[in-house]
């Protein structure tokens, strides 16, 4: 009997633990490493709906659209953690060009 994937485990303990962000988070990152767009892209969604101030799920959903080719899609998802960081700018030392 051969092991299960990781992309396997993770969907099983997401079905056991559906409100774990990390495993979400996981499970996004193993289907945008497979190819599967739309599926990470579907799970960085449901991510963000259920753990909003989950900022890589951001970052990493803004990045499976710009290697895809959707910059402007991109884009807009940068939109959201660059609101929610907008109290920290002026003491951030890094500017983030959106």
């Amino acid at each position: 009997m051969t092991e299960p994937s990781r992309l396997q485990m993770l969907a099983q303990f997401l079905e056991q633990n559906p409100g774990d962000a990390f495993a979400r988070y996981g499970l996004a990152m193993e289907y945008s490493k497979a190819g599967q767009t739309e599926q990470a892209l579907a799970e960085f969604k449901k991510l963000l709906e259920l753990h909003p101030d989950y900022t890589n799920g951001y970052f990493m959903a803004a990045q499976t659209l710009e290697r895809n080719g959707r910059t402007a899609e991109a884009k807009k998802m940068l939109e959201t953690p660059a609101r929610m960081c907008s109290f920290l700018t002026r003491h951030c030392p890094l500017k983030m060009k959106v």
